[in-house]
């Protein structure tokens, strides 16, 4: 068989064998984050956030058919697409290194050895196939693993540019190139990273002498290709939105007629261009225009969102179904901007602010500003260039800055404190320690966990952590031999060094500079950075090359010999990573994500309304009712979402199963830019206690001069009172209301405020208590009710896994009311979970912490039946609780103090023990291993202090004396120990 043939049965083996590998420990059905948003997008054909990715999802839809009609299959096919796509990245990868590969040995060698390409191109492939954060894309819906398929085939097809000879040939490619990046934007950004790295596979190709100063010059004209492509179809679009206004709004054409003109000029430029150019035979030129119009042609797959929004599907983020709206959806006008260059550092005072630009809407006849984007001008001493330390929108970013710099309140950062921060966190922290968790180890599942290497080798863990199937040490070995590999191109193959790394640059370092991380996020964001693994695992393929030019340097090995050792020696690398990584990314046989998503609306009464917080607490819940069509009655109200007025819109009508929701207030009033965008308390001296929703929002929905101030350029009403009451006929909702709480109902429910206004979404919220008058059952999720901006939790019956608003006041400002019947029957008779009759499935810190809120609701239920004497139900609800989230699913956790008091108190003393000595024994032995190490985690050696102390004050209360003084004894030791 001719070397071609092997290589290309080994590149789709190799495919096919990483397909099957991610297909094994697949997730078998929406995981938490973006994936169940995706998922209902894809089978619906929906509009997710922004700035969506249309191209995926009309792949997802295809894909979602292979379940042939059972829902329930929906998601694992959807996944089974990354999986897939994943394995054809290792293929074009494999191919990518063998390409490389001989290429290099032809620099010395003038017979390259065919067996050491392949293994050159299969290790290097296996490598990245098993490093972690690319195979858990590799296994859920999201869009990093199809976009690094693209990557990959982008890089093969101009490795393959690079070896045709024949002009015409070549010209071909480069507008398939085009062409693939065009498409790769309907997907994710980071192809179009791979530019610059292309740019010099071309100069290097075109220019037989290369200097310093033309690879200068290929790389800025590559890097403004880029950028071309970044803002220039982006500018595009604002220009078509610019010819819009002017032609509709100034000169009186009918609605679309300057997009319609623009797309015109452009196809007649475009068409000019390439007929100009060919009569000129001038062929680059011709081909840069034809490779600039298949771009265009690839991004086109944007129309998908003006179709799909203009059918008001349930998911439809930021409604963009006419050309302002698509332009503001491409633009993720809502997330704001980072400062890239130059602004303000976090806490810079501001001086002033400014009316910026106008955000237009589709009027009668023209288009109508319906709001301008306010500007914050802030003083040129406050302002520094590269501003690193930047973040302001969030409360907790400060003190994290001040933290991780040193800084006092109140003391301005230098630009040396800029830089620090820079290459300290987000070049160290939050790259770096990505980089080295696949290529030189990982400590564990936690978040902010740190990497390992070879001095963590022989440590001696406690017990608790050495069980972290994510703790994975590699012993350094990808690091030494990718290492091994970037040597031996700096040595051997210059041109290949600057273009692979310029790739691994592009896609690391220059994304970490470009997204200008704050200093606290809500999750790891290790996959961001996975193209640099992607182009460093070349360099791993090229290690092997590197070993074997050592090894034959040994007089007693012949070539064959050092070949084989070097491949033996070699394939240790992805030998570990398979064998360290494979229990961690093993996400078959999970469904806490959905099932906690079933068991949050089977706890609301028919016809519900549910808010929930934001986007993590709501995307399983549309992939429940959008796919799986479970409980579509229930309307899902997320409270971020509710300060836009696209999203109010839709509370206006009908969803699946849920009718429109009962709101006094028109759209006009919830309008962007209109008067009720924010209304700041403005106490008003006569006004003594709670005011009447009713009449406050009646006087909103009249625009009433008495409500409105003047703040800047703009008029907007106000709330005279920080307090509202809304009156109830108790007569006609007492039937809703659980009998053991007639006592203490109220006739006239009043809501505080918390803050010092009310937002869009606490409107909603207020006029929808009022103007529902009970009929419709408003429930809230845990997370919503614990930022919603009153305070309503004295008027909350928890009922399983949500909360009700009822016209009743707690009299225990400390508790919350529980309706024991109805959450004993959805949470115990009628309980969803599937995990515990799998196989062990693999929960993350994630995963545990979302599972250590299931067991605190359960011991809740089981503590208020216990209050009520209802010793056996309380037991029975410990019990199943123990049973569907038993130990080696999860490890005992601190919910599991409050589940050892109750066992105590319904008298199961051994399994009390049972946990309390686990507990106690994981916790001594943190401590010792803290002590002996001197490992400075503080939390988690307050984590321990706090069991210990708490088991022996459970067991004191619980008349346990000899065990109380046990815990105590050990509590005591480590506290002097640690102050010692």
């Amino acid at each position: 068989m001719t070397f071609n043939k092997t290589n290309n049965l080994i590149g789709w083996t190799l495919f096919l064998a990483c397909t099957s590998l991610y297909l094994f420990t697949l997730e078998s059905t929406a995981s938490f984050w973006d994936s169940g948003e995706y998922i209902a997008a894809s089978y619906k054909l929906e509009i997710p956030h922004p700035p969506g990715a249309p191209l995926f999802l009309l792949i997802g839809r295809l894909w979602s058919l292979m379940a042939l009609g059972q829902v329930e299959w929906v998601a694992f096919a959807v996944n089974a697409l990354s999986a897939v796509t994943s394995g054809l990245a290792m293929m074009f990868l494999y191919w990518s290194i063998v390409m490389i590969a001989e290429k290099l040995m032809n620099k010395f060698s003038d017979k390259p050895s065919s067996l050491l390409l392949m293994s050159s191109g299969l290790i290097g492939a296996l490598s990245f196939a098993f490093s972690d954060s690319f195979w858990t894309s590799a296994t859920e819906t999201e869009l990093y693993a199809f976009s690094i398929f693209l990557t990959a085939l982008v890089f093969w097809t101009i490795l393959k540019w690079e070896r045709k000879e024949d002009a015409s040939e070549q010209n071909r490619w480069l507008i398939l190139i085009a062409y693939l990046m065009g498409l790769s934007v309907g997907v994710h950004l980071l192809n179009l990273l791979a530019i610059p790295a292309l740019g010099l596979v071309y100069y290097f190709k075109k220019y037989k002498k290369t200097s310093l100063l033309g690879g200068t010059v290929a790389l800025a004209l590559s890097g403004l290709f880029l950028i071309g492509i970044l803002y220039g179809l982006v500018s595009g679009a604002n220009l078509a939105k610019n010819l819009e206004v002017l032609f509709v709004n100034s000169w009186g054409l009918p609605f679309g007629s300057g997009a319609l003109t623009l797309l015109l000029m452009i196809v007649g430029l475009w068409i000019y261009a390439i007929s100009y150019t060919q009569k000129r035979v001038w062929a680059n030129a011709n081909t840069l225009i034809l490779a600039i119009g298949f771009i265009i042609i690839g991004y086109s797959s944007y129309t998908v969102v003006l179709v799909r929004a203009g059918n008001n599907p349930p998911i439809n983020q930021n409604n963009p179904r006419n050309l302002l709206g698509l332009i503001y959806y491409l633009n993720m006008e809502q997330y704001g901007t980072r400062p890239l260059l130059y602004g303000k550092y976090y806490d810079a005072p501001v001086v002033d602010q400014k009316q910026g630009k106008p955000f237009y809407e589709v009027g009668e006849e023209k288009y109508k500003i319906k709001d301008h984007k306010m500007e914050y001008v802030y003083r040129d001493s406050d302002q520094m260039i590269l501003p690193r330390l930047h973040s302001s929108s969030m409360p907790q970013h400060a003190p994290a800055y001040r933290r991780i710099t040193g800084l006092k309140k109140g003391e301005k950062p230098s630009f040396a404190d800029n830089i620090g921060y820079l290459f300290s966190h987000q070049i160290g922290h939050m790259y770096a320690r990505y980089f080295l968790w696949n290529f030189v180890g990982k400590s564990g599942g936690t978040d902010g966990a740190p990497s390992l290497g070879l001095a963590n080798a022989f440590e001696r863990l406690p017990e608790a952590l050495s069980k972290d199937t994510a703790r994975n040490n590699y012993y350094m070995l990808p690091l030494f031999l990718g290492l091994a590999g970037l040597f031996l191109l700096m040595r051997k193959d210059k041109k290949q060094l600057y273009v692979t790394g310029m790739l691994f640059l592009m896609t690391g370092v220059a994304i970490v500079v470009y997204i200008n991380a704050p200093p606290v996020e809500p999750r790891e964001r290790d996959y961001i950075y996975v193209g640099s693994y992607y182009a460093f695992c070349i360099w791993i393929g090229l290690g092997v090359i590197s070993i074997f030019n050592a090894l034959k340097s040994i007089p007693k090995l012949n070539l064959k010999r050092s070949l084989a050792l070097a491949t033996l020696v070699s394939l240790l690398v992805p030998g570990i990573l398979l064998f360290e990584n494979l229990d961690d990314h093993d996400r078959s046989h999970r469904y806490l994500s959905v099932d906690q998503a079933r068991m949050m609306l089977a706890s609301c009464d028919e016809d519900a309304i549910l808010f929930t917080g934001g986007d993590n607490d709501t995307f399983p819940l549309w992939y429940v009712q959008e796919v799986e069509g479970f409980r579509t009655d229930v309307r899902v109200i997320v409270m971020s979402y509710a300060n836009a007025d696209w999203y109010v819109n839709q509370f206006y009508r009908k969803v699946n199963e849920s009718e429109s929701l009962p709101l006094s207030l028109t759209q006009a009033n919830y309008k962007q830019g209109g008067l009720n965008d924010y209304l700041p308390l403005v106490p008003n001296p006569k006004i003594k206690g709670a005011i009447s929703a009713r009449q406050y929002l009646g006087l909103l929905k009249k625009e009433s001069k008495a409500l409105q101030a003047t703040a800047g350029w703009s008029d907007l009403n106000t709330t005279p009172s920080d307090s509202f009451y809304i009156k109830t006929n108790l007569a006609q909702v007492q039937d809703k209301i659980p009998k053991q709480f007639h006592g203490l109902m109220t006739d006239k429910l009043e809501i505080k405020l918390k803050g010092r206004a009310l937002e869009k979404k606490d409107l909603v919220i207020l006029d929808l208590i009022d103007s529902n008058r009970w009929k419709r059952p408003i429930y809230f999720n845990y997370t919503s009710l614990n930022s919603v901006n009153f305070d309503l939790k004295k008027h909350m019956v928890q009922e399983g896994s949500a909360y009700q608003l009822l016209p009743v006041v707690n009299p225990d400002d400390d508790s919350l009311l529980v309706d024991e019947e109805k959450m004993f029957d959805r949470l115990v008779t009628n309980g969803l979970w599937r995990d515990y009759k799998q196989e062990t499935p693999l929960y993350n810190d994630y995963y545990r912490g979302m599972l250590m809120n299931q067991r605190h609701q359960y011991n809740e239920l089981a503590q208020n039946l216990l209050d009520t004497g209802k010793v056996e139900k309380a037991k029975k609800t410990i019990k199943y609780a123990l049973e569907v989230f038993p130990e080696m699913m999860a490890p005992y956790d601190l919910s599991h103090i409050v589940t050892t008091d109750l066992l105590l108190q319904v008298h199961e003393l051994p399994l009390a023990n049972h946990i309390a000595d686990t507990l106690a024994g994981e916790s001594e032995d943190y401590l010792a291993y803290a002590i002996t190490n001197e490992h400075n985690d503080s939390q988690q050696i307050r984590k321990s202090l706090y069991t210990l102390r708490e088991l022996a004050l459970i067991y004191h209360r619980n008349g346990r004396p000899d065990r109380s003084a046990a815990f105590a004894k050990v509590f005591e030791k480590y506290v002097a120990e640690l102050n010692g």
